[in-house]
This record gives structure tokens, C-alpha cells and sequence, in this order.
């Protein structure tokens, strides 16, 4: 998006493509635009961000109406969201795994604005199952535990291979201490998803909760294959 401005004269708004071409910059395009900028803000935010001159850092969500303006181009664009991108760790972003679902459950979590996160992936749920995922995680983080885990068990019924919600199942076992739990979660994940490098490291961690260390590096040595090297060791 560009805006040019000549003084004294006139504003002119409008959008460039990927081939260079000149568009009319329309309301969906703002709206595009209104909400990566408050990703961005978010993500600039966080402890250890990149700091770029010239530019000031604030909170764009500064009132209830804001935040229900956010929340609804969020829910608007929330099927596009896998065209941000992802987080290094994650190979494919998908519905569930992009830059838009680490903004709104970042938010929600620092925030504790967990009813308005829990409102808007039930919406989103009814239109896509595997939102149940993000939905768990808020659930847990908002102490409703016992709604998140009814929410995984019916869930996984329907879809039995899903990764993220085998692995938010295995995050919750790990937190609760039962680690042979989590390691059937996680050894489906794996099998769900085995060019994931998080479902690798999820196994990798139970692995060394039960002191199964050889394990670690046999079973868990795969991520190494696709250049994760120095996210394991870091992390490990």
C-alpha cells in the first residue's frame, strides 16, 4: 500500500501487486493492511525484537472498541491467514499454524482478554474444526481445563491425525506430569506430521522427561535433517 501526497495538492491512495502493477487500493486491502500492522505491532514488541530506526513502538489495542475492530478483521481474513508466513520452526504454515494465529494468541495471552479469545475460535470453529486447537489453548490458559479437554476428546474423534491438536494434547499431559501420556500423543503427532519439526521436538522433550536419552537421539534425531540443528541445541 502507498499513499503519496503533494502540498499543496492532493492524496492519492493505492496498492502495488507482486508484478509491480498499480491497483485501486480497496476496502479489503485496507483491511489487510489495518491488520498486519497491528501484528506487526505485536511481534516488534516482544522482548528481543528486532528494533528498527525511526520507528516508535506502541500498544494498538487500546480500548474494548479496538479490540473488537481487531477481532473482527481477524475473524474476516482468518482463513488467509497461512499467506503471513509462520514462525521458522514451523515447515508449512497452515490455518492453525501462521503469523495470524501467534498475534491473536499472543494478545490473548498477555492481555487475559480470554473470553473474547474463546468467543471468537468458537465462531471460527463452527466453520473449521481444527480451530479446536487454538481453542484448547486458550481454554487451558484461562483455567478451563476441564472444557479444554472434552473440547481435544471430541475433536480428535473427527479428526483422529490432526498434529496440533495431538500436541496440544501432549503439552497439557507434560504439565500435569503424566509423560506416558504424552509420549502416545506425541509418537501420533509425529506420524501425522513428520516433516514438522515442532511434532519432533515435542517427542524430543517427553523423551527427556523420562530419562530416555538414547531415545533422544536416535528417535528424535530427524529434525537435524531439515536444518533445525541449532534450534535443538539451543533448546536442549
Amino acid at each position: 500500500m502507498r499513499v503519496n501526497v503533494t502540498i499543496p495538492g492532493t492524496v492519492d491512495a493505492y496498492a502495488i501487486d507482486e508484478r509491480g502493477e498499480k491497483r485501486k487500493a480497496t476496502d479489503a486491502l485496507w483491511l489487510e493492511t489495518y491488520l498486519c500492522s497491528v501484528l506487526r505491532a505485536f511481534s516488534y514488541a516482544e522482548e528481543g525484537a528486532t528494533v528498527i530506526v525511526g520507528c516508535r513502538k506502541f500498544n494498538p489495542i487500546t480500548s474494548t472498541e479496538v479490540e473488537h475492530k481487531f477481532l473482527d478483521a481477524a475473524e474476516r481474513l482468518f482463513f488467509k491467514g497461512y499467506q503471513l508466513g509462520s514462525d521458522p520452526e514451523v515447515q508449512v504454515p497452515n490455518v492453525v499454524s501462521n503469523h495470524l494465529t501467534s498475534g491473536l494468541l499472543t494478545y490473548i495471552h498477555t492481555t487475559g482478554r480470554f473470553a473474547s479469545g474463546v468467543n471468537l475460535f468458537e465462531k471460527l470453529r463452527s466453520k473449521e474444526p481444527e480451530v479446536a486447537s487454538l481453542l484448547a489453548r486458550v481454554l487451558i490458559d484461562a483455567d478451563e481445563e476441564v472444557k479444554a479437554v472434552q473440547l481435544l476428546y471430541d475433536t480428535v474423534k473427527i479428526l483422529p491425525m490432526d498434529n496440533s491438536l495431538l500436541d496440544v494434547q501432549a503439552e497439557f499431559c507434560m504439565s500435569k506430569g503424566r509423560y506416558g501420556l504424552a509420549l502416545e500423543c506425541a509418537k501420533r503427532a509425529v506420524n501425522s506430521a513428520p516433516g514438522e519439526f515442532t511434532t519432533w521436538e515435542r517427542l524430543a522433550r517427553v523423551y527427556l522427561k523420562l530419562e530416555q536419552y538414547e531415545l533422544v537421539l536416535t528417535d528424535s534425531s530427524v529434525p537435524l535433517l531439515f536444518g533445525q540443528s541449532n534450534i535443538v541445541c539451543r533448546r536442549f
